[in-house]
């Protein structure tokens, strides 16, 4: 019995694991509206659709910080966007790496990729350079991927109409941070 309870603990677990991927990826299919017969074409090749966003969300709870359940819900929200399996294939690495590089939940990632894309008018193939960005200029000044990330979703409809590129976007953020920064400790310099 010492021995058999902790196997049974064990036991749960996977189930329940499993449980969760599979009610994940149950949506996803809802989502994007798929039989489980449905192909896509991927690199040329066409593929049953589930089949490898199935194994595209393994591959992600393998080779990452998150959980092959939690990359599957990460694809179903990108679903709910409106990208398409191209799209989700060529986001959800980097939308894990925006999730991880930003100590912020894959939920939060996912959307502020979206709407962050989205607002300055920039396909997924952006994406990468989107999160470098954002991940920089978060360590390298007075902010978080978050703050930076909400900030390019304040200016960038407005900095789209300006044709300002994201880099300079971003370099703006950073400086606007800086001067937040240095309000703040006068602010408090004259309070005290």
């Amino acid at each position: 019995t010492g021995v058999t309870l902790p196997l049974v603990g064990i036991g749960t677990i996977a189930a329940k694991t499993t449980a969760d991927f599979d009610s994940a990826m149950s949506q996803i299919q809802a989502t994007l509206g798929l039989t489980a017969d449905s192909t896509s074409e991927l690199n040329g090749e066409t593929v049953n659709t589930m089949d490898s966003l199935r194994n595209l969300a393994r591959e992600m709870g393998e080779s990452t910080k998150f959980s092959a359940s939690e990359a599957a819900a990460a694809i179903n929200n990108m679903a709910m966007a409106g990208y398409d399996t191209n799209e989700i294939f060529s986001a959800l690495p980097e939308v894990l790496n925006l999730a991880a590089a930003g100590g912020i939940d894959l939920d939060y990632a996912t959307q502020l990729a979206a709407n962050g894309l989205n607002v300055m008018g920039l396909g997924v193939d952006s994406l990468r350079e989107m999160s470098d960005k954002l991940a920089v200029t978060a360590s390298s000044a007075y902010g978080s991927v978050s703050d930076f990330g909400e900030g390019l979703l304040v200016a960038g409809g407005q900095a789209k109409l300006a044709n300002l590129d994201l880099l300079l976007i971003v370099t703006l953020l950073k400086l606007y941070s800086y001067a937040l920064k240095q309000f703040a400790a006068l602010l408090f310099r004259i309070l005290s």
